[in-house]
């Protein structure tokens, strides 16, 4: 599920999702950018990697950009209520891009592909996996 990188302290590129559970593990309260009524396409690596792996075995695909996405946009402060654990509001991101949504109409249509892993089942699946 991808939301734009951030910066970590120690250089690695993360998610809202994943700064969130970083923190959450930490005690540390969920530092938001904005408001968080900014809204993204979370999409689940596992639906990525397939559509990645029908594209390399497609005859169709002949190298055009192809979007691949849930097709839906949830809220950051929908993921952080979802993560629980106190919330710090800062100033927005200079640039920060207020809404994604991702149009996988043309993955479906040469690919074959849709979604399959939904954002509340993938944000689940991550929650339990880092116990918290």
């Amino acid at each position: 599920m991808y939301s734009g990188p951030r910066m970590a302290t120690e250089g690695a590129y993360l998610t809202v999702i994943s700064n969130f559970l970083q923190a959450r593990r930490a005690g540390r309260p969920l530092a938001i950018d904005g408001d968080g009524e900014q809204t993204r396409d979370f999409t689940h690596v596992r639906d990525v990697v397939r559509a990645n792996l029908l594209a390399m075995n497609s005859v169709v695909a002949d190298g055009r950009a192809i979007n691949v996405g849930q097709g839906r946009s949830v809220s950051v402060n929908w993921i952080a209520e979802r993560i629980g654990g106190p919330r710090t509001y800062r100033a927005p991101r200079a640039g920060d891009v207020p809404h994604t949504l991702a149009d996988h109409s043309m993955a479906h249509r040469i690919l074959g592909w849709r979604p399959k892993v939904t954002t509340e089942q993938g944000l689940s699946e991550l929650i339990q996996a880092c116990g918290v």
